[in-house]
C-alpha cells in the first residue's frame, strides 16, 4: 500500500506523462489547422486531392485516439481519467501542505504566494482538494468526450458491425481537446506547482518545407 507521500509523487509522475501525450495531440492539431490556412490563402492549390483527404483522416484518427487514451481506466494505463479517479478516492493526498511544500523553501516569501494559489485553485482555507469538485471535472470530461471515445472505439480501435450513432464535428473535436488541455494544466499546477503554455514556441520553422517546390 502506498503512503500518501508516495501516492502524491506518483501522481506527479503521471501528470507529466499525461501532459506530454496531450501536448503532442495539440501540436498535431496546430499543424493541421495551420496547413488549412496555407491552403485557404493559395487559390492555386485549392483543388480536389486525395492527399487532403488523407491528411484530414490521419489528423482526426490521431486526435480521437489521443482522447481515448486519456479516458482509459485500465490499471496498467496512465490517463487523465485514471488520475482524477485516484484523486477522488484519496483527496487528502492533494493537500495544502504538500502543495505549499512544492515551492522552494529557500524563498520563505513564496509560502504566502503558495497559500493564495491553493486558495484560488481549491478553496480559501481548505486543507485538501474537494473530491466533489474533482468528480465534476471527471464527469464533464467524460460527457463531452463520449461521442469521440465511441467513434474511436468503433471505427479505429475496432471495426464494429454497428457504427457510432453520430459523428462529431471538427468544432466538437476542438472543444474536447481544449477541455482536456485545460484540465491537464489545472491538475499539473496542483501536483507540480508548474504552469506553462501547452504549445511552447518551437526552435525551428516547421513550415519551411512549404516554401519550396515538392516536385522538381
Amino acid at each position: 500500500m502506498n503512503t500518501d507521500d508516495q501516492r502524491f509523487a506518483q501522481w506527479g509522475t503521471w501528470v507529466e506523462a499525461i501532459l506530454a501525450d496531450v501536448r503532442n495531440v495539440l501540436f498535431q492539431r496546430c499543424i493541421f489547422w495551420e496547413v488549412q490556412k496555407i491552403i485557404d490563402a493559395n487559390p492555386r492549390i485549392q483543388r480536389s486531392s486525395a492527399f487532403y483527404g488523407w491528411m484530414g483522416s490521419v489528423y482526426v484518427s490521431s486526435a480521437l485516439m489521443g482522447v481515448r487514451r486519456q479516458l482509459d481506466l485500465d490499471q496498467q494505463s496512465i490517463s487523465l481519467v485514471r488520475l482524477l479517479t485516484e484523486i477522488i478516492r484519496f483527496p487528502q493526498v492533494l493537500s495544502r501542505d504538500r502543495f505549499v511544500a512544492l515551492y522552494p523553501s529557500t524563498h520563505p516569501e513564496l509560502e504566502e504566494i503558495a497559500h493564495r494559489e491553493f486558495d484560488s485553485l481549491v478553496s480559501p482555507g481548505a486543507t485538501h482538494i474537494d473530491p466533489s469538485r474533482v468528480r465534476e471535472d471527471l464527469t464533464s470530461f467524460q460527457f463531452v468526450a463520449e461521442d469521440h471515445e465511441r467513434l474511436a472505439t468503433k471505427r479505429l480501435a475496432h471495426l464494429d458491425a454497428i457504427g457510432p450513432p453520430r459523428i462529431p464535428t471538427f468544432a466538437e473535436l476542438d472543444g474536447v481537446l481544449d477541455h482536456m488541455g485545460d484540465l491537464v494544466r489545472r491538475y499539473r499546477l496542483l501536483l507540480k506547482a508548474r504552469d506553462e503554455d501547452l504549445l511552447p514556441l518551437l526552435p525551428y520553422d516547421w513550415k519551411k518545407i512549404f516554401r519550396v517546390p515538392w516536385i522538381p
